[in-house]
């Protein structure tokens, strides 16, 4: 694996120095970093964060939040492994009553979050092929203090989609115990046992 695309989740940027982007060097030596900003709010961002992960010769997705979401989409279109922290998997329900003008937390610039940006989080989800023989390797980190997500809804979802999961005590950020669960991750992607 030479490439990991680190991908943020709602009212976010990407950003390369952050301290996911951090570990992710630390425990991946010699990988290039892609922390991409997307632009949740814009119609048609998953199709190009879609044909900037096809440039890459087999990236690993690492996503939060919403783009855990985002990365699950992708790992399920084009058959590439994925780490999902604290993933937002039914977004189209969390952000179901949200509009009007938000803040960026990063940069604090404001955007506009219309329905129709949480009605096309629900098509990419209904266009994404679901699991079978071909499913390529997909993990989960889940904080069990976090509070924006529910983790017990979280953890019935992915057991639906077989997907593994390991829990540690962390919030919604996930920066606390990230390391630790990457380096626990790197033998499962390895074939090893954590």
């Amino acid at each position: 694996m030479e490439h990991i695309v680190l991908i943020h989740g709602f009212a976010a940027t990407g950003n390369p120095q952050s301290h996911k982007a951090q570990v992710l060097r630390a425990v991946f030596p010699g990988i290039t970093l892609h922390a991409p900003t997307i632009a949740y709010h814009e119609p048609g961002w998953f199709g190009r964060i879609e044909a900037l992960v096809q440039t890459l010769d087999k990236p690993l997705l690492v996503g939060n939040s919403l783009g855990g979401f985002a990365a699950l989409a992708l790992s399920r279109n084009l058959g590439l492994p994925a780490i999902l922290v604290n993933p937002a998997l039914e977004p189209w329900m969390l952000l179901a009553g949200l509009q009007g003008v938000q803040t960026n937390f990063d940069t604090g610039n404001p955007f506009e979050w219309a329905p129709r940006a949480t009605e096309y989080l629900q098509e990419i989800w209904n266009q994404a092929p679901t699991g079978g023989p071909n499913t390529p390797w997909q993990a989960a980190l889940l904080g069990t203090q976090d509070t924006l997500l529910d983790v017990a809804r979280s953890k019935v979802l992915l057991e639906a989609m077989q997907i593994r999961w390991f829990e540690f005590p962390d919030d919604h950020r996930f920066n606390a115990r990230f390391e630790e669960g990457m380096r626990m991750l790197v033998k499962e992607l390895e074939g090893g046992t954590p």
